[in-house]
């Protein structure tokens, strides 16, 4: 019979040994073992404290274990008596060899301590080394034998059951460990017996490496125990970051110019006016921020040309994730600035009239303008301007019009401009050296009249390469190009920069040439150019430089150039043998430079032959001749020149000298002008200043130190006008520029009869705010036209005159118009926008005429003022945008006001004071607005829906009346046919635009009309067979009887109280 066996147990089959021999016999055993005191002879055998086989669980019989006090299994009696095997013919032997750990043994003899006995109380007996015998006589089979066991605790019954440690093994090589008694140990002291834990003696390699082990498994138990702890107070102490869920987006509202500094949605909840000279409205100083204007708009107070005192609108710097969008953004030096950021984009916005850009983007990427209208920008930035390394931007879907030069200015790269509609600008875009590269940018879809430099753009009109200044020229030069070095060059053919080409014969482009780029650009000193007596044509510029000295350039030839030679804040050149032929803008010019010397010219057919400007002194011109120009030599605010030997004929104007001090003409002659031979323009010093003439001929002057044949006042068509000045002579004055100033005033208007043309210039002032643009005290027939004036306090200001006209003009001041004591004048067509508090003041002004001006306000006074001003003519106004539209003060009677409309005023669209009755003024019109005060005769009437509800009333009601209403048709609105019926007005105004009936009474007791105000019917009121009370109207009638305006028949008991009746006769 088969059973399971366990390491910790050693289970008996049979029997066949009384318990108390084996134990005599296992006691001798040991005995003779420690005698012998040798670890290697030692015998241990194994006990079992856990379980007994199969067979002994069957057995009834067999006695149960108990264990000591010190823990040891002890038996209490003996096992049943088996008759004993004869075991002395069993052959016992290793199945394995132990020749290994004997060897060892044997070699460490000598060397080693005795090793003190580690009992291993669970692990099997070491089998003896002599022949696999103990003094038993068993062999012992140790194939399952390891030394190094050393098992403790409950570890040893985890073992498994099938390992077999030294079991005995019968001569026929069958196992006899289940055969065998368990054995028990008794000792000569003890009463009792007990069961004898095995020792197992190791060598000093095996202890060492055991203990290694042990150290090992306890170093890793260790580490872990400590990894563990280590674990637990991390997660116990860490804090854990979780984010957060998106926050609620947060609405806050701007009511005045400020920094953001929280991310957030941000509304603008007023129009705002920033009233300084420099700095910002609306600085946007975090990330995450939507700015919405929901069509308010931010205003500066006009233009900064100082770059270093300008304005901004909005200013995003760093920044990321920002949206502006719905704003109107205008009159500041930037309208929005954006400045090394990303993400931020711009939508739906209207900026404009921003005069050195509207958006500008500098720096940073992935930003985008898209669905805007830019316009009006001033100066050479362009109304987009895409700079500072900016890159990845996207531009779309805008329209860009009206601006003073560029709409796009490019310069980065890596952008996208797509389906921009561009239009009614020099330049739809232009591209700046090497940002115009074919595969610098990007463009698609885009509609654009011109563009110069951008390759990667095409437009309907015209496209102009910019890839002239690129070429660096040799000294023998065969196209345009820079000179880049110092040396000798010279021309070896003629050259063009015409490579502009047109996609069609548009009259929009008028002159080519206005569009062609540079031809030669100097860019280095100690130069020597010699043309050979080539041709340089088809140019913008034909030679320019800016900033060097010692230039020289001779024997060049020059046609269809705009401006031929071109010197800039130079000095100490020379410039001779020049032959200059149709120049649109000017032959020579001399731009802030001093000591070049002219020599041999020969300038006709150009705009300006000579023109020295800008504090050029001290720069002389010997043996020149000037024919057949508008002007010849052309001197402004350029002092101490010098002309010898020269020849000016047939001009327009020969010499025009305009502030310019000490210049001298020697040896010459001006004659056969068509115009004048030598002009000093009005009010000018130069013509209050004595300049030089030395043995000079000149024939028609306005100068008397000219020494000229003839000193009249010249007839002329008009008089060029390219500064602020006053006007001290009658006459037409034209601007030939933007003229800006830093003073109060600009033009004084001196003398009466003066017709000024602007064609579209403007008048700015660099601080805003003082004085006047235009100014009139007392000088009579005076008209202004086409002009655009910025920043002052008034644009066209005019007191104590008449006959004042003003035209087609344009102004974005605190008070475009102000007039005083002024009548038979006329302000027609003309559109104003307010920074100030209000926009057209005519304080006593009669007999004058206001006619299709469109005024917007910012919600901080009136957008028209009447103050004792009468017998007016005003019509067909608009008026937006102000606190008060249109206001009446201090007996301003007996004007006519009709198809006026104000709208989106803040308090009134109309507003009367208590002496100042508009009665009278509607006769020929009405009036379109929704609020009013007190101005009962000016109709207020919706613009969508201004006619009255007329219908019968048959059942008892009140009516009150809303708003004021029109009457179209001319027989009876409201028939009252009920008894108790109440029609309240509430002071509002009903007008008749063909006469009629406005209320029919018939058969109605108890009936009340009140509070009303009718005017226009023919029959105002008409009342039969009805009794009720007529209170507190007011009736304006067109019949020549009083009496026709309330009609009362057959009713004894109507009242008729404080009603009055007007006509227009």
């Amino acid at each position: 019979m088969e059973s399971d066996t366990s390491e910790d147990n050693i289970e008996d089959e049979d029997n066949t040994q009384s318990g108390n021999d084996y134990i005599s016999k296992l006691q001798q055993n040991s005995q003779e073992a420690e005698q012998n005191n040798s670890p290697d002879q030692s015998d241990e055998p194994s006990s079992s404290n856990d379980s007994s086989s199969d067979n002994d669980k069957a057995d009834d019989s067999s006695p149960q274990p108990t264990t000591d006090n010190d823990g040891n299994e002890a038996i209490t009696e003996p096992p049943k008596k088996k008759k004993p095997k004869n075991i002395s013919n069993l052959n016992i032997g290793f199945k394995g060899s132990n020749q290994e750990a004997q060897e060892g043994e044997e070699a460490n003899q000598g060397n080693r301590k005795p090793i003190p006995e580690i009992p291993n109380l669970d692990a099997p007996s070491k089998p003896p080394e002599n022949n696999n015998e103990d003094n038993s006589g068993i062999k012992w089979d140790t194939s399952g034998y390891n030394p190094h066991a050393y098992v403790s605790g409950s570890n040893a019954n985890n073992r498994s059951s099938n390992t077999n440690y030294n079991q005995p093994i019968s001569s026929e090589g069958k196992s006899i460990a289940n055969n065998q008694p368990k054995r028990k140990f008794g000792f000569p002291n003890n009463k009792k017996l007990a069961t004898v834990k095995p020792k197992v003696l190791l060598t000093t390699e095996q202890a060492q490496k055991r203990n290694k082990k042990f150290l090992l498994v306890m170093v890793i138990i260790l580490i872990a125990i400590i990894a563990v702890v280590l674990a637990s107070t991390y997660l116990h102490h860490k804090k854990v970051i979780v984010p957060p869920p998106p926050p609620t987006p947060k609405f806050h509202y701007i009511n005045s110019c400020q920094d953001v500094i929280n991310p957030g949605v941000y509304y603008l909840g007023v129009n705002l006016t920033y009233s300084g000279s420099s700095g910002t409205c609306i600085t946007i100083d975090t990330n995450n921020v939507a700015f919405i204007c929901k069509d308010k708009g931010i205003s500066g107070k006009g233009p900064y040309i100082v770059t270093s005192t300008s304005t901004n609108g909005v200013v995003i710097n760093k920044k990321s994730n920002v949206s502006i969008s719905g704003c109107s953004i205008k009159d500041f030096s930037y309208g929005v600035s954006i400045q090394n950021s990303s993400g931020v984009s711009i939508t739906f916005d209207n900026i404009s009239h921003n005069t050195i850009s509207n958006v500008r983007i500098s720096g940073g990427e992935n930003n985008s303008v898209i669905n805007n209208t830019l316009s009006g920008a001033g100066l050479d930035y362009g109304s987009l301007y895409l700079t500072g390394n900016t890159t990845d931007n996207l531009v779309e879907f805008n329209k860009i019009t009206s601006s003073a030069n560029y709409s796009i200015y490019v310069n980065s790269s890596g952008n996208k401009f797509y389906e921009n509609y561009i239009n009614n600008t020099p330049y739809g875009f232009y591209c700046n050296v090497d940002y115009g590269l074919i595969r610098s940018n990007l463009a698609k879809s885009n509609i654009c009249n011109t563009n110069f430099g951008c390759d990667f753009v095409k437009c309907s009109l015209l496209n102009i390469p910019d890839n002239v200044s690129k070429i660096t020229l040799t000294p023998s030069i065969t196209s345009c190009g820079s000179i880049t070095s110092p040396g000798d060059y010279y021309l070896k053919n003629n050259i063009s920069a015409g490579y502009a080409y047109s996609n069609t014969s548009s009259s929009l482009v008028k002159n080519i040439s206005l569009y062609y780029p540079k031809c030669i650009t100097i860019k280095s000193p100690n130069v020597n150019l010699d043309c050979n007596n080539f041709t340089i044509y088809n140019s913008s510029e034909g030679i320019y430089y800016l900033g060097l000295s010692n230039v020289s350039i001779e024997n060049c030839n020059f046609r269809n150039v705009n401006k031929s030679i071109n010197v800039s804040i130079s000095n100490d050149s020379k410039i001779s043998n020049i032959r200059i032929n149709d120049s649109s803008i000017y032959g020579v010019g001399v731009v802030s430079s001093t000591k070049v010397d002219f020599s041999n010219l020969s300038i006709s057919n150009s705009t300006k032959g000579i023109n020295i400007f800008a504090d050029s002194e001290y720069n002389s011109f010997n043996k020149i001749a000037v024919s057949n120009n508008f002007y010849g030599i052309y001197l402004n605010i350029s002092n101490l020149n010098d002309f010898s030997n020269f020849t000016i004929n047939k001009n327009t104007f020969g010499v025009f000298i305009n502030d310019s001090l000490y210049n001298q003409f020697n040896k010459g002659t001006i004659l056969n002008s068509t115009k004048i031979d030598l002009y000093a323009q009005p009010g000018s010093i130069a013509n209050k200043t004595t300049n030089l003439f030395y043995s000079t001929v000149c024939g028609l002057s306005d100068t008397k130190w000219g020494v000229c044949t003839y000193y009249v006042l010249p007839n002329l068509k008009f008089y060029p006008v390219d500064s602020c000045l006053n006007v001290t002579r009658s006459g037409t004055y034209a601007l030939d520029k933007n003229l800006v100033t830093s003073s109060s005033d600009c033009i004084d208007i001196k003398v009466p009869d003066v017709n000024l043309s602007c064609g579209g210039y403007s008048i700015s002032q660099l601080t805003p705010g003082y004085g006047s643009a235009i100014y009139d005290k007392g000088e009579k027939n005076v008209t202004i036209s086409g002009c655009a004036v910025y920043t002052f306090n008034k644009a066209f200001d005019f007191e104590e005159t008449s006959n004042i006209n003003i035209y087609n003009s344009t102004a974005s001041d605190q008070t475009p118009i102000y007039f005083s004591d002024v009548n038979h004048s006329y302000i027609i067509n003309n559109t104003f926008d307010i920074s100030g508090n209000t926009g057209l003041i005519l304080r006593n002004v009669s007999k004058s005429v206001i006619y299709t001006n469109k005024i917007t306000g910012n919600s901080k006074g009136s957008g028209l003022v009447l103050n004792n001003s009468y017998l007016n003519l005003i019509f067909n106004n608009s008026i937006y945008s102000n606190k008060i539209g249109f206001a009446l003060y201090n007996n301003s009677v007996k004007n006519t006001i009709f198809n006026n409309t104000v709208q989106i005023s803040s308090n009134y669209d109309y507003y009367c004071s208590p002496n100042a009755s508009p009665i009278y003024s509607e006769y020929k019109g009405f009036n379109y607005g929704q609020k009013e005060n007190d101005c009962y005769w000016l109709s207020a009437l919706s613009p969508t829906s201004p006619s009255a509800e007329c219908y019968i009333v048959s059942n008892p009601t009140t009516i009150n009346l809303g708003a004021d209403y029109l009457y179209k048709y001319g027989t009876v609105c409201m028939k009252i046919r009920s008894n108790d019926v109440t029609f309240n007005c509430d002071n509002h105004t009903v007008s008749a635009l063909n006469g009629g009936t406005f209320i029919n009474v018939s058969n109605s007791k108890n009936f009340k009309l009140e509070n009303c105000y009718m005017q226009g019917f023919t029959a105002p009121i008409q009342v039969y067979n009805s009794s009720g009370e007529l209170t507190n109207n007011q009736i304006l009638v067109k019949s020549a009887y009083k009496s026709d305006a309330i009609e009362i028949s057959n009713s004894p008991n109507m009242s008729s109280q404080n009603n009055l009746v007007y006509n227009y006769s």
